[in-house]
């Protein structure tokens, strides 16, 4: 009796890797199993993958979008890392990634305005440029942390309540239960 031979199926995965999540998406067969972690501090990212692939067979393909991860040194740090996981490996910003997933690969721009805050656009030729993403003490313009610097900056009486409200042991339900957040 011989055995009917089987089917092969790649195995994709893509890791969404920022400050607070990480994601990752695994696709095999057309069907996709999502994983999604909240951490406190970003663990190494091949001991993580490799907790979360421990399951599976090779990797064909795996996408790693990853926050502050900009240049061609940075992408190939990274890259080297996580090489021995998959056959084919590629590092992107997770900027970039929001990027495609909204335009494909049409020119436009995007706006992404958060914790943090970054303008990101493609041209007809496919050139990026972008504006922010830098972190607080940089840019990030128009970010939620630039909101509340500026609204402190520009208000005395709530930057000494804030001031005071910080140094207490409870100063999170404290803020939350006066009228500075109102």
């Amino acid at each position: 009796m011989s055995q009917a031979r089987q089917r092969y199926s790649p195995l994709a995965v893509g890791v969404d890797l920022g400050g607070t999540w990480i994601r990752a998406v695994i696709v095999r067969d057309g069907r996709a199993t999502r994983r999604v972690n909240r951490v406190s501090r970003v663990p190494e990212l091949t001991k993580f993958l490799l907790r979360v692939l421990a399951p599976q067979r090779r990797v064909d393909s795996l996408v790693v979008a990853a926050r502050g991860v900009w240049t061609s040194a940075e992408r190939a740090a990274l890259r080297r890392r996580l090489r021995r996981l998959a056959e084919r490996v590629e590092v992107i910003s997770d900027a970039e990634a929001a990027l495609l997933g909204a335009l494909g690969g049409r020119p436009g721009v995007l706006v992404l305005a958060g914790t943090g805050s970054i303008v990101l656009g493609r041209d007809g030729r496919g050139r990026l440029a972008r504006a922010g993403g830098l972190g607080p003490l940089i840019g990030d313009e128009g970010s939620a942390f630039w909101l509340g610097r500026e609204w402190l900056r520009l208000s005395p009486e709530a930057a000494r309540a804030a001031r005071t409200y910080a140094s207490r042991p409870d100063a999170v339900a404290r803020i939350a239960a006066s009228r500075l957040v109102s």
